[in-house]
């Protein structure tokens, strides 16, 4: 539902040709809009009884950095982002509104490396054993 109203969406701002009809659309579609940020769409899909702690350890991030990021104040890179969502074992689907929400690319199943993480999502593996297989491809851990 939401990947059509994204492309209709797309398809209105296509034939847009002057700012009155932009901020037309922005005031219409208000609501078509991404409002929510990666701190707050993580707590929304992860269950309240699990302690932010126990994210952050799995996700082997520093304890300081990964407060400020569930707590809205740091925007997370990538791996940052990966790393929470394999610690929580957030599902394929969710990792990629994760990453969109933290404004990163979405995992691409033709590059080598997202292919690997996309095994290890949907195999619900932890940080370390991501970032083992990743080096036996050779490729770089998640940091």
């Amino acid at each position: 539902m939401k990947e059509k109203q994204t492309q209709e969406l797309l398809n209105v701002l296509k034939d847009t040709s002057s700012i009155a009809s932009l901020e037309a659309i922005m005031e219409y579609k208000e609501d078509s809009f991404m409002d929510m940020t990666f701190a707050e769409y993580f707590q929304s899909i992860t269950p309240s009884t699990t302690d932010r702690a126990e994210y952050i350890k799995k996700a082997n991030m520093h304890r300081t950095y990964g407060y400020q990021i569930l707590n809205g104040q740091k925007m997370p890179g990538r791996d940052k982002v990966l790393a929470l969502c394999l610690a929580a074992e957030i599902n394929l689907d969710e990792t990629q509104h994760c990453l969109r929400y933290a404004n990163q690319p979405q995992l691409y199943a033709r590059n080598r490396r997202d292919a690997i993480i996309i095994y290890a999502i949907n195999n619900k593996l932890s940080v370390h054993d991501t970032n083992s297989i990743l080096l036996d491809f050779q490729e770089q851990t998640l940091n």
